[in-house]
Formats: structure tokens, C-alpha cells, sequence
């Protein structure tokens, strides 16, 4: 994403280092980011790590409108640990796909950098073989 976007376009499976939100990175995103992608048709986990959250309902996390969480608490002025939203296949919609990212209070500093949209694998298949004897 470049800075100044109204969305950053996501590639799962690439990692967008650039920061955005509030008295952090682009500083354009008072209140909200919203993130896209195409579906893929599988699950994906989205990985993000989330500046001066300092209430575990400060920033709320919305995926084609509904809301799926909160982005965790961490230091003041600083990168918390990390969040991961698994997001399965049958919750994305044909076609584009976004999560939004919303500030609870307008003006108070935020941000959101290291977004990633992880695709997960599918499940192993097991089939049965008859030994050789």
C-alpha cells in the first residue's frame, strides 16, 4: 500500500510493511483503515501488529462488515505483540473482500503495520492403501 491510500490492497501470502494510522506511519487514518483482497477460496489467517492500543475495545476489527474482534492491548507508544484473525473461507464474499479497522475515540493515536494475509493449508487427506505383504 502506498501512503495517502483511502484502502491498502492486500496479496495474501505478502507481507505490507507500511505503517498507517493516527500520529503513526501515514498519519492519514483518524478513524478507520480498511484493508482488501480478492477471495482466494480458502481460509486465511490475517496477521497484524497493532501501535499504542492501549483498551482491548479500542480498535475494533470488521470483516465485510461484521465484527470479528479487537486488536490487543500493548505498551504505551508502542508495537503491541501481535494479533492473528483466522478468516474462513466460507466468511469471505466472492470477489472483493475488506476488513476495516476502526478507532473507538476519533484523535487518539493508533496505527497498524506488518499486515499479512496468511493462506492456511488445507487439510491433510488420508487414505487408506493396502499394505504390501
Amino acid at each position: 500500500g502506498l501512503s495517502g491510500e483511502i484502502e491498502v490492497q492486500l496479496t495474501p501470502g505478502v507481507t505490507d510493511s507500511g505503517a498507517y494510522g493516527y500520529n503513526y506511519g501515514s498519519n492519514e487514518h483518524q478513524d478507520y483503515l480498511v484493508l482488501t483482497w480478492q477471495d482466494t477460496g480458502s481460509d486465511v489467517a490475517l496477521h497484524v501488529t497493532g501501535y499504542d492500543i492501549d483498551w482491548n475495545d479500542e480498535i475494533s476489527v470488521e470483516l465485510n462488515g461484521t465484527l470479528i474482534g479487537y486488536l490487543s492491548p500493548g505498551p504505551n507508544n508502542a508495537l503491541n505483540a501481535g494479533d492473528v484473525f483466522p478468516i474462513a473461507a466460507s466468511r469471505q464474499i466472492s470477489g472483493r473482500n475488506e476488513v476495516v479497522f476502526r478507532q473507538r475515540v476519533s484523535g487518539w493515536i493508533w496505527g497498524v503495520t506488518g499486515l499479512r494475509l496468511e493462506e492456511q493449508p488445507l487439510p491433510l487427506q488420508v487414505s487408506a492403501t493396502t499394505p504390501c505383504t
